[in-house]
C-alpha cells in the first residue's frame, strides 16, 4: 500500500548478442556468476509488517507481527529493491551503466576496460584480460555470496561454443527447442525446412469457426511464447511467424493451432543451426559507394 515501484530493468538479448560478436572478434574473455539467493541481500526501503513465521514463539501480550528488515522471495518489491542494491554497488566500484542498454555497466578507468551485464541475478564478465575479471570477481564475491560458473556456455537459454584459435562463436539453441519438442510430443515427428507453408492465409476465426478448447487454447498459447523466445534469441527467421500466430491468441482455432506446429517442425528439421560471430565476414560495398556528406 505504501510503494509504487515493483518493476526492475534486465538486460537485452539484443546487448547480449552484440558483446558476444565483440567478445569473438576481439577474443575477450568472458565469464559467468550467479549471485545466491539474490533477493536477500537488500534491505527494506519501507514499513512492511508481515505474521509470526510458523515456529517462532511470539511473546506474551500478542497478537503480535513482525516487520520486515531485508526483503524477501515473494515480496513484490523484491526485484527493485535488488535491482537499486547491485546499481549502487557497481556504480561504487567506478562501473557506468550505459544509457542505450539496460544494465550493461562499462568500466570508467583503465587502459583494459571490461564490460558487465547483468540480468537479475545472472552476470556475464567481458574483458580482454582475465587478471581484470579475476579482480572483479574478487570485488562482487566480497560483497555478495556468488557462484562462479567459469567461461560461459549457456545463458538464459542460449548455448554458446567458442573456437577461439579461430577467433568464432556460436549460438544456438539446440537444449531448449529439443525440450520444447519433447513438450509437445513432436521429438520424432516429420520436419518442414519454411516456418509457414507460403499459401497459409491465417483468418480470424468467424461466425461459423469453432474455437479450441480451454486445453486447446492453453497448448496453443504456450506454443507462441515459446516461439517469441526462440525469435528473441536466436532464431530472427521465424519473426513474421511468430507476430502473425500472435494475433490470434485470445481465440485460436484448429487452423491456427496447426500451423503453430507446422512452425515445430521446421525447428525440428533445423535445430542444430546456429549463429556464427567471427571476423571472416565483411559487407561487401558497391564500387561507387560513397558516404554520404550533410548538405
Amino acid at each position: 500500500m505504501d510503494f509504487d515501484e515493483i518493476l526492475a530493468p534486465v538486460a537485452k538479448l539484443s546487448s547480449l548478442r552484440m558483446l558476444l560478436a565483440l567478445a569473438a572478434i576481439h577474443d575477450w574473455e568472458i565469464d559467468q556468476m550467479d549471485v545466491v539467493t539474490a533477493f536477500l541481500n537488500p534491505e527494506v526501503d519501507g514499513d512492511v509488517y508481515m505474521a509470526m513465521p510458523n515456529g517462532v514463539e511470539a511473546p506474551a501480550g500478542g497478537p503480535w507481527v513482525c516487520k520486515l528488515r531485508k526483503s524477501l522471495y515473494g515480496l513484490k518489491q523484491a526485484p527493485r529493491l535488488w535491482y537499486k542494491h547491485i546499481d549502487n554497488f557497481l556504480r561504487s566500484l567506478g562501473l557506468l551503466r550505459s544509457e542505450y542498454h539496460p544494465n550493461v555497466y562499462i568500466s570508467a578507468a583503465g587502459l583494459i576496460p571490461h564490460i558487465l551485464l547483468l540480468y537479475v541475478d545472472d552476470i556475464l564478465l567481458f574483458s580482454e584480460s582475465a587478471e581484470r575479471v579475476s579482480q572483479l570477481k574478487k570485488l562482487l564475491h566480497a560483497e555478495y555470496k556468488m557462484t562462479g560458473l567459469g567461461p560461459i556456455r549457456q545463458f538464459l537459454g542460449l548455448e554458446i561454443e567458442r573456437d577461439r584459435e579461430n577467433r568464432i562463436l556460436y549460438v544456438h539453441q539446440s537444449r531448449y527447442i529439443h525440450n520444447i519438442l519433447a513438450t509437445f510430443g513432436l521429438s520424432k515427428c516429420n520436419g518442414h525446412w519454411t516456418p509457414q507453408p507460403t499459401s497459409n492465409r491465417l483468418r480470424r476465426l468467424d461466425d461459423t469457426g469453432k474455437p479450441l478448447d480451454e486445453n486447446g487454447k492453453q497448448k496453443y498459447q504456450s506454443i507462441i511464447g515459446s516461439l517469441n523466445w526462440l525469435m528473441q534469441g536466436t532464431w530472427p527467421d521465424i519473426a513474421f511467424t511468430g507476430l502473425m500466430l500472435s494475433k490470434f491468441l485470445s481465440a485460436p482455432g484448429s487452423e491456427h493451432l496447426a500451423a503453430a506446429t507446422y512452425t515445430l517442425r521446421y525447428l525440428r528439421n533445423t535445430s542444430d543451426l546456429a549463429i556464427q560471430y567471427s571476423t571472416e565476414w565483411q559487407p561487401e560495398q558497391p564500387a561507387e559507394w560513397q558516404p554520404e556528406r550533410p548538405s
